[in-house]
């Protein structure tokens, strides 16, 4: 089995769990193993299990095309930044629970991940600290998810850094 043959196979098969996330998301009758997925990633990321079929699907068309002629080229600088939103998002959300350890149980907030990162961060900086912390996260995750710029060649790295050096610029 060849890695083109094996990543194009693992990219389906990520396909299949993108597509029967969001079914199961969106259906309100679901089997036994459905309701199971469904509930663990609501209890593992709370409201975040609604962007997980995205996140499957950009995967898995990554995975299928990485090894071929035209591979999907993904910005990752902005993917870093969407991830960073999207954790910070579920700290932040589990952070304005008043009974956190309910919130996951419910499956709503951040679930598991977010109630640790608000949980970690409130007993090292105060529930205010938390706050800050969260809050330049997430300018942070929306700055490389919507700023960023790629920068591809040496020239514009060089431009980033001239300097006008007549005192017109």
């Amino acid at each position: 089995v060849s890695a083109a043959q094996l990543s194009w196979g693992l990219g389906l098969l990520l396909m299949g769990v993108a597509i029967v996330t969001l079914l199961s998301l969106l259906a309100g009758n679901r089997g036994a193993l459905t309701e199971w997925w469904i509930e663990t990633l609501a209890r593992g990321l709370g409201w975040g299990r609604y962007v997980m079929p995205l996140v499957f699907g950009v995967l898995a068309l990554w995975l299928i095309t990485r090894l071929t002629d035209a591979p999907l080229r993904l910005p990752w600088m902005r993917l870093l930044g969407g991830l960073l939103l999207l954790v910070a998002l579920l700290g932040f959300t589990h952070h304005l629970y008043a009974d956190r350890e309910a919130a996951v149980a419910q499956g709503v907030g951040g679930g598991w991940l977010g109630y640790y990162l608000s949980l970690s961060l409130e007993t090292t900086l105060g529930w205010a600290g938390a706050i800050v912390v969260l809050a330049v996260l997430l300018l942070a995750g929306a700055a490389a998810l919507v700023v960023y710029r790629t920068v591809t060649s040496r020239y514009e790295i060089q431009q980033m850094f001239l300097v006008d050096r007549s005192g017109l610029l």
